[in-house]
């Protein structure tokens, strides 16, 4: 009579098992590692685009009556991605959006005016301006200390 009479999986059934494992495993990271690169690499495309776009500002007009508005003139001097937006900020606190079809189009060397009630700059202000590019808003392009 023969005690040992159990039977195991054979080599090669575990070799392939084994194999298959390896390779599920290999799908599953790549699939997860795809993912991350692709969100990865259109960031940086949309913040390339970002430093290539160059805005200054040539002129700030307070209005010191009530009668007016403060007006902000702007520049393009540098890139030529499509600016669907311009940011106005006074202080830190924005206060002016100058939107398409304004700024869509804007070509290098171009100016726009943005508008923003009167008042609203004081002297001693810190106004900047910083574009959106492709969804992206973009860093503080220029600023302008109000004397």
């Amino acid at each position: 009579m023969r005690i040992n009479n159990k039977r195991g999986v054979s080599e090669v059934v575990a070799s392939v098992l084994l194999i298959l494992l390896v390779i599920a495993s290999i799908v599953i990271l790549w699939a997860v590692y795809q993912r991350f690169i692709e969100g990865t690499t259109e960031g940086i495309a949309d913040s390339g685009d970002c430093i290539q776009t160059d805005l200054d500002i040539v002129n700030v007009n307070m209005n010191i009556n009530v009668n007016g508005d403060d007006t902000i003139r702007i520049k393009r001097v540098l890139g030529s991605a499509t600016i669907t937006a311009i940011r106005v900020l006074v202080n830190g606190a924005n206060v002016a959006s100058v939107f398409t079809p304004v700024v869509t189009g804007m070509q290098l060397g171009e100016e726009t005016t943005a508008t923003i009630t009167a008042g609203t700059i004081a002297p001693g202000n810190k106004v900047e301006v910083s574009a959106t590019v492709n969804g992206v808003a973009c860093a503080i392009s220029d600023e302008y200390l109000v004397p």
